[in-house]
């Protein structure tokens, strides 16, 4: 899943759309796997399980990204692979989208483009990879 990271975040990159990791690990975990990805120099934000008081599906740790950001969250998509991370969206008022649906985060950078929205999330799944 590494690659699959890389190229989505490249894309949103490329577009120059901020985005972040939003993950139930704790960070003692969480950074070093971005770190390892190559992600964590370039994500805008990283919250971690330990970040808020609340971990997902409550929306606490998606607020905090939007705010870190300096944006408002219903102006962030947020992209998860657990019912958890659809459940945290809705709560947070961004408009959750399920990975597995996502053929290619390219058309996922086109869509935020063409939404205008000021960031994208991404959730990390369990098995400790950036999805």
């Amino acid at each position: 899943r590494g690659d699959i990271a890389e190229a989505h975040s490249t894309a949103l990159d490329a577009r120059a759309i901020r985005w972040g990791v939003v993950t139930n690990k704790a960070e003692r975990f969480t950074r070093p796997v971005t770190e390892a990805l190559g992600l964590a120099a370039r994500t805008a934000v990283i919250v971690s399980g330990d970040t808020t008081p609340h971990a997902k599906p409550h929306p606490a740790p998606l607020l905090h990204a939007a705010m870190q950001l300096g944006v408002d969250a219903t102006h962030c998509v947020y992209v998860g692979d657990d019912l958890r991370d659809v459940q945290a969206g809705n709560a947070a008022g961004q408009s959750p989208e399920d990975a597995a649906r996502l053929a290619r985060y390219a058309a996922l950078a086109q869509a935020a483009s063409e939404k205008k929205l000021a960031a994208v999330l991404l959730g990390q799944h369990a098995d400790d990879q950036v999805v």
